[in-house]
This record gives C-alpha cells, sequence and structure tokens, in this order.
C-alpha cells in the first residue's frame, strides 16, 4: 500500500473565500460506466438525483456555506456515547471527529519514493524556488516552471530508519525529480495563529506577519508551508479588497476566482503506510538503560557488601595504630639538600642557629661542661621569608634526621588521634635522635585554650596537652631539638611559649638590601643571567619583599625570556618581571587615536626631566630609571626610579622633601607647558604634594616658622577603629588632615590653621613656578621626549638622558608665573 494523497485544493480555496465544492456533504455518486444498449451520458446525469445536504444543516446554513466557505465546525460529525461518571450518574459523551468521506473518495494511494536513488535539493535552492512561485513575494517570477511537490511525514517503520519531520518529493515540468529534507519546524509563522481557531470566521482572525529571519538555522519547514499558503491566496481586483476590508468576506458571484499559484505549483501531503513499529522501544530504550543500571548497580552494590568475606583484623601492632601514627617522613642523614649557603639574608640568625648546629653534631661536648642547649626554637615572621628553608638548612648542616609535620596534621575529627599522632612522633624522635622535629605553621595546633565555661574543640585541645608534655618529657641532652614556625605567634598558647618549652624565640625579618643581594645571587644561579643584569641595583630597587618574592620576580622574568625567544635573561625582562609583581599583569594600550595619551606622555616626560634635572644638582632626588606608558594595574603610565641605599631613607633633611615636592608637580606643569592647559591626571600628585607639604611644616617643623605646636597628636594603640595621624613610612602619602578627631588633641584656632594654609600655599607655588621655568627650559626635550613614548611606551633613563643631550636648554623669552591671592589677608590684625 502507499502513502495517502490527500489534495487540498478544496481547503485553500475555502480559506480564501473561493469557490468551493458543496461534494464534501454526502459521498458523490460513484462514475457511470456506459454499456451497449445503455442511454448516454447525458441522458443518464437528467436521471440522476442531485446530491441531498446533511440533514443538520438549515438553509441559512447552507447559504453562508456557499458564499463564505465552510469552517471547521462545518466538518465535523458528532457521535454521542452514553456512560456513567465518577459519582455513579449516567452522563452522554459526546466526540467530535471529521468523517472520512468529507476528505473526498478520490482519496488514492501512492508508493513512497526510493529516496536513497534520487538527488537532494538543498533547502536553500528548494526555498528560494518557492518564493518565485509566490505570486505575493518580491522575488515572484511568472516564467517560472510548474512544480509537482509531494510531503511526506513518516508514520513509523519496522526495522527500516525512520526521518524527523517531513520530506518532498520535487517533480519538474520535464520530468526530472529530486528530494528535499525539512528535518526541522524553524520558527513559528503565522500558521500557527490559524491552526489555533477553526470556529467561524477563524481565518480572518488578525495574525502576525512574515517574519524576517537573519540565521539559516530559524528556517524550516513552517517556512516551506507560509510561503505555500502565501501563494495559495487569492488575487483580488480594487473592488473586492473593498468589500473584503469591509464585510470581511468576498462574494463569489460577482468575483471570480483567481489563483496564480495554479499554474506554478500542485501540492500534495501523503502520510507513509502504517507498519508494525519498534520506534517506541528505541524512544524509550535510554530510559530504560538507566533505570536498568541502576537497579543492577545497587543489586551488585548489595551482593558484595553481604556476601564478600570479611578480612581480619591485622596482627601487626604497627598496622593496628598505623591511622594514629604521625605523619612525618624522617630524611636520613639530613638529606634535605639545603644547607646555610643556599638560604641568604638571615645576617645574624645564622649566628644563632650554628649553635643549634654544633649540638647536634656532638650533644656529648654540651653535656661534658653542664650546658644547656635550647629544646626548643620558635621561628617567627612574615609569610615568605624563609622560615621551613632555615629549619631544612640546620639539619642539611648537621646532617641528622628531619622530621616534618604541619601543625593541622595533628587535629583530626575523632577526639584522640592527634595526641597519638604526638607521642609516635616524638617516640620515632628519640629512636633517631639526634634529630630535629619541625612542625610547620604551629599556630593551628598550639593556640590558645579557651577559658572555663566556653565550648571549644576538644581535639584540639588535647592534642595542645599532649604536645605541652611531650616538650617537657625529653632532657636537653636526648638530643633532639623541636622548630615551630608561624606567622602568628600571639595565637599561641602562654604555656607552650614559656621558657623550657621554646627556649629561644628568633623573629626572621624581611631581608635588608644586604640580604636582597643574597638572595637574588642565590636564585640568580638556576636561570643564565645577561652580563647586563644589574641584581646590585635590582635589590635596591625591591624593598620589603621577601625571598619568596623575590624568587618569584627572577621566574617571571625566565618566563618573559621564554615569550620572547631568548637563550637568557636581560635587563628588560627583569623591568617587565618587576612590573608585573608590584603593579600588575598588563592591560591594552590606548588607541593611538586617543588624544589623552599626549597628556599621559607629557606628564611622564615632564615629570622625569625635572627629577633628571634635581638629580644633578643635588643627588637628593633618585635617577630616573624608566618611563613606561604601558597600562598594568589601576595606572596607566608611571615613571621608575633607581632606589638608593636602605640608609638613605631613614631620615629626610628639608632639602630632600622640598625636591620630592617638585617632583609631584613636576607633571602637571608639563602638561601645562607643552598643551597650555593642566588636566585632572594630576589630580593624585597635587594632594600627596599638599600633605607632603603639611607634614614639612607642621609634623616635621622644617619650615621658617620653626618648631609648631600644629603637628597631630599620634594614635593610642589600641585605639584600632579610630583615625589615624601618626606618620610612617607605609602612611607618608596618607591625607592627615581630611578629618579632625572631635575631642583629639590636634584641634588649632583659627588663626594658627590659616598661617597654616599659607605656609603649605607658598610651598607649593614656590615649587610648582620652579618647575615651570625649568620646563620651558627644555621644551624641545620635553616634545621629543614625549613624542618618543608615545611610539615606544617605554624609555629608559640613558635614553632620556640622550633626549635631553641631543636638545640642550634655551633661555625663555617669557616664563609662566602662578600667583595666587595671599592669604595673610584672612589672618586678624
Amino acid at each position: 500500500m502507499g502513502p495517502l494523497i490527500l489534495q487540498p485544493r478544496d481547503a485553500a480555496s475555502c480559506l480564501v473565500r473561493s469557490p468551493c465544492s458543496t461534494s464534501y456533504l454526502v459521498p458523490p455518486p460513484a462514475r457511470p460506466v456506459r454499456r451497449r444498449g445503455a442511454q448516454p451520458p447525458c441522458a443518464a446525469a437528467k436521471d440522476a438525483s442531485p446530491p441531498k445536504p446533511n440533514p443538520k444543516f438549515r438553509k441559512k446554513d447552507l447559504l453562508r456555506i456557499k458564499q463564505e466557505g465552510p469552517s471547521l465546525e462545518d466538518l465535523k460529525a458528532h457521535y454521542e456515547v452514553p456512560g456513567v461518571d465518577a459519582e455513579g450518574k449516567e452522563v452522554t459523551r459526546t466526540y467530535n471527529f471529521v468523517p472520512e468521506e468529507v476528505l473526498g473518495s478520490a482519496a488514492g494511494y501512492a508508493p513512497e519514493p526510493q529516496w536513497h536513488r534520487l538527488p537532494q535539493m538543498s533547502y536553500a535552492e528548494f526555498y528560494q524556488g518557492l518564493r518565485e512561485r509566490n505570486w505575493t513575494s518580491k522575488y515572484y517570477n511568472p516564467a517560472a516552471e510548474k512544480w509537482q511537490l509531494q510531503f511526506f511525514e513518516d508514520s513509523g517503520r519496522f526495522l527500516r530508519p525512520s526521518f524527523e519531520g517531513f520530506r518532498v518529493l520535487l517533480t519538474r515540468a520535464d520530468g526530472s525529480q529530486a528530494w528535499v529534507n525539512l528535518d526541522r519546524e524553524g520558527a513559528p509563522t503565522f500558521l500557527r495563529d490559524y491552526s489555533g481557531g477553526g470556529n467561524k470566521g477563524a481565518i480572518h482572525a488578525p495574525k502576525r506577519e512574515s517574519q524576517q529571519l537573519n540565521h539559516p538555522v530559524q528556517y524550516g519547514s513552517n517556512q516551506v508551508f507560509e510561503q505555500l499558503f502565501q501563494a495559495h491566496e487569492q488575487r483580488l481586483n480594487g473592488k473586492a479588497e473593498r468589500q473584503f476590508y469591509e464585510k470581511g468576506w468576498v462574494d463569489r458571484r460577482k468575483h471570480a476566482y483567481v489563483c496564480p499559484a495554479e499554474r506554478h505549483l500542485d501540492v500534495s501531503f501523503n502520510l507513509t503506510p502504517q507498519e508494525f513499529s519498534l520506534r517506541w522501544l528505541w524512544d524509550s530504550l535510554p530510559l530504560f538503560m538507566f533505570y536498568a543500571f541502576g537497579v543492577s548497580f545497587l543489586g551488585v552494590a548489595l551482593a558484595i557488601g553481604i556476601f564478600r568475606p570479611r578480612k581480619q583484623m591485622p596482627v601487626d601492632m604497627f598496622q593496628a595504630m598505623e591511622f594514629a601514627q604521625s605523619k612525618g617522613n624522617a630524611r636520613r642523614d639530613g638529606s634535605t639538600g639545603i644547607t646555610f649557603g643556599d638560604v641568604g639574608g638571615l645576617g645574624n640568625t645564622i649566628t644563632e642557629m650554628m649553635q643549634v648546629v654544633e649540638f647536634l653534631k656532638d650533644p656529648k661536648q654540651f653535656s661534658e661542661l653542664d650546658a644547656k642547649p635550647p629544646k626548643g626554637i620558635l621561628l617567627e615572621g612574615d609569610p615568605g621569608v624563609g622560615k621551613t628553608l632555615v629549619a631544612k638548612a640546620i639539619a642539611g648542616e648537621a646532617k641528622v634526621p628531619f622530621y616534618q609535620m604541619a601543625g593541622s596534621e595533628f587535629v583530626e575529627a575523632i577526639v584522640g588521634v592527634g595526641a597519638a599522632r604526638v607521642r609516635d612522633l616524638f617516640a620515632r624522635a628519640r629512636v633517631n635522635a639526634p634529630c630535629i622535629i619541625f612542625v610547620d605553621e604551629i599556630d593551628a595546633l598550639g593556640i590558645k585554650r579557651a577559658e572555663v565555661g566556653v565550648r571549644t574543640n576538644e581535639e584540639r585541645e588535647q592534642t595542645l596537652n599532649q604536645l605541652l608534655s611531650e616538650m617537657d618529657g625529653f632532657t636537653p641532652d636526648s638530643g633532639v631539638v623541636f622548630v615551630a614556625a608561624t606567622n602568628r605567634a600571639d595565637l599561641l598558647d602562654p604555656a607552650l611559649m614559656r621558657a623550657g618549652r621554646f627556649d629561644r624565640k628568633i623573629r626572621i625579618l624581611r631581608p635588608n638590601e644586604q640580604g636582597r643581594t643574597e638572595i637574588l645571587r642565590i636564585h640568580a644561579r638556576k636561570h643564565r643571567m645577561a652580563p647586563d643584569v644589574d641584581l646590585y641595583q635590582l635589590a635596591k630597587d625591591l624593598p620589603g619583599l621577601s625571598g619568596a618574592e623575590l624568587g618569584n620576580v627572577l621566574n617571571e622574568a625566565a618566563l618573559e625570556a621564554v615569550r620572547r625567544g631568548g637563550h637568557e635573561i636581560v635587563q628588560r625582562d627583569v623591568d617587565f618581571a618587576v612590573d608585573r609583581v608590584l603593579q600588575g599583569i598588563r592591560r591594552p594600550s590606548l588607541p593611538d587615536s586617543f588624544g589623552i595619551k599626549k597628556n599621559l606622555a607629557a606628564h611622564e616626560i615632564g615629570t622625569a626631566i625635572v627629577a633628571t634635572l634635581l638629580h644633578r644638582q643635588h643627588k637628593r632626588v633618585e635617577a630616573v630609571e624608566r618611563v613606561s606608558l604601558v597600562p598594568r594595574g589601576s595606572d596607566w603610565s608611571r615613571t621608575i626610579y633607581a632606589r638608593g641605599r636602605d640608609e638613605d631613607y631613614v631620615i629626610l633633611t628639608r632639602g630632600r622633601l622640598l625636591d620630592r615636592i617638585r617632583v609631584l608637580l613636576a607633571g602637571r606643569a608639563a602638561e601645562e607647558v607643552m598643551l597650555g592647559s593642566a588636566s585632572t591626571y594630576s589630580n593624585a600628585d597635587l594632594k600627596d604634594a599638599t600633605s607632603l607639604a603639611y607634614r614639612l611644616i607642621a609634623n616635621y617643623g622644617l619650615s621658617p616658622l620653626g618648631v609648631t605646636t600644629w603637628a597631630p597628636a599620634p594614635r593610642r594603640s589600641n585605639a584600632l577603629k579610630e583615625r589615624s595621624f601618626e606618620v610612617t613610612v607605609e602612611s607618608i602619602d596618607a591625607d592627615l588632615f581630611a578629618s579632625s578627631i572631635s575631642g583629639g588633641g590636634f584641634q588649632p584656632s583659627d588663626e594658627n590653621r590659616h598661617r597654616l594654609r599659607a605656609a603649605v600655599h607658598k610651598v607649593l607655588l614656590e615649587a610648582y613656578n620652579a618647575n615651570l621655568a625649568d620646563l620651558e627650559a627644555h621644551r624641545g626635550a620635553l616634545a621629543a621626549g614625549a613624542e618618543a613614548l608615545i611610539q615606544q611606551e617605554l624609555i629608559t633613563g640613558t635614553e632620556l638622558e640622550e633626549v635631553m643631550a641631543a636638545h640642550p636648554p634655551v633661555e625663555p623669552q617669557s616664563v609662566r608665573q602662578v600667583t595666587a591671592e595671599p592669604l595673610d589677608n584672612l589672618l586678624p590684625a
């Protein structure tokens, strides 16, 4: 049996108010067969009775159907079935359906084409062909040949592949065929609005307009049916359109049905013959397999748990106590691989540690003289200063076993496990004496015990009690040294900190200039360094960095050398690493079309020129190392200086402070000289210069006003939440006078406040006018340096010196000066 063919011509005609046949009301009579002696067809037609309408239609309904066409309700038949509801009452259920005779008795079956033997047409070509045959489309081609379209929808196969959606068999006028695959629906169209109704006038309800789709995924079978629907619209003349908009329908007696699609398209819809299909099984197979796997897995797990033979308890005492044993791994013969030669920046700490090393090498030497070496050593310091490295170096120098554990390894959820691990660790150490026990981050284990009545961690306190007992249990001559490290010594229990447990408390500070140089040289052994890398200057440029951070700088330099394809680390790689570690990763540069790059370049070059002139004159300001327009972190540009020795910053003089104020104001002055006006980019520098001038006068007493009583009182040590006015190196750029504390010691009178501000104003104006004079004289170097900086984004101090040498200073004809109204007239007479 072939697929069922439904001719949609009558249905399409009724949708557009075209003349329609009423033969669907009752089945048409069979075609007469002429026999010998029979009457001619015309005589038989006269004797045949006309078709009778369905009794449910009245004359008014027949007239409406004749004029407007049938609605879906007219096509339905009703079938009533008596039954019983949930409450036991007799009810009548009505079922609506479309009778088979309505579909027409001319329906037949056609075989499904063999798709694999026909060429396949692309969707784009098929869709464009429909638009050329759609008279409502702007792509309509009246000369397009006729296409016969047969739509097939799959109803299920047995042991044959099914297809999704529709497949279209296209037959051209010359008899050639191709097929199109419509496996997806595409975006919804106005046909959805038509299918949502069905009552009288539903086809004339408001509908959405055709959508403008922008992506190929949005096209599918809905768009194809939309083109077919539009193509079969009735072409109306002017009078018919007016009648349609006034009455909602067109009188077929006055306006003949005209549809150009009949010349271009012949459409039929088919359904593959129903067969016994296992498609329901394939659709539900994934869900069935999921449940089958879950049930089988549960069954196997239960079977293994029930029938698996039980293992016997371990008979070895060490296996039985494995969970309670310490996790420390002994490195025999001090094979830590680290000595004091691998540790830099310790200074006098090495001397303290050498006594411990001598004791571990020969404990009897101390016992003969009744000398008691330290039993416990607490190493305290910031993260990264090398506390763990020092402990390993002690074991490496003494060549003794080294037990290492973290404080968190002793604390478990089961009470008593931590105490058992402490006992096991010290038992191992006594057997292998002399040796070192090192516990890192001991604050996780030795934190202060809670007071009575306060709920706390019983396991941690029991472990701490066991540690205190073990530290009292061995004598100094046993050859066991307990070393612990922490960066929060204030959290440790006082009983742990007393003499007899931790006899020595050594604070490892961040390395000074000499220590940073030693650390950099130790890390440089692992890398191939170019001769131009100045590790001594690099150590001076990185104050406050720990040993781990210094190692990270050289590692970043090595990574940069690898990225650029070099074979050794050069100075530019080191500069890049310093900027990356201190400032952050590089952000995208500003486009050259942005005019603010001139402001940034003028600001930084002006600052560098003034700093270079002051360095030549007094050496009180650091030399310029490089000027950069590379955005990093929150900064768009920066000027980096070659820092001096650490002792140069212990105390400050009036001349150095005034030179710093000039350097801070140089960027704003450079913008005014080069561009004609300053910008808000110098706002932060202006605040820093003002704050420094305040401290110069009020705090340090280095102005002509002499020693004053205007300096704010330092903050109390316990006033953590109050505003700090204390001047330190870390807060040297803080705004000390943003607000005052009510009731504090710093409450100057209005007269003294005006005198202070007048003096600050004078210092700032003198520095700013001096910068204007110097930059006017070096205007050529300022312009050339800014241009070079915009092009290269980075200029070294040596290149800046060359630019200034190529553009010597010129005596300016006029020097702009900034004047302001003096504040002395505001003081009372």
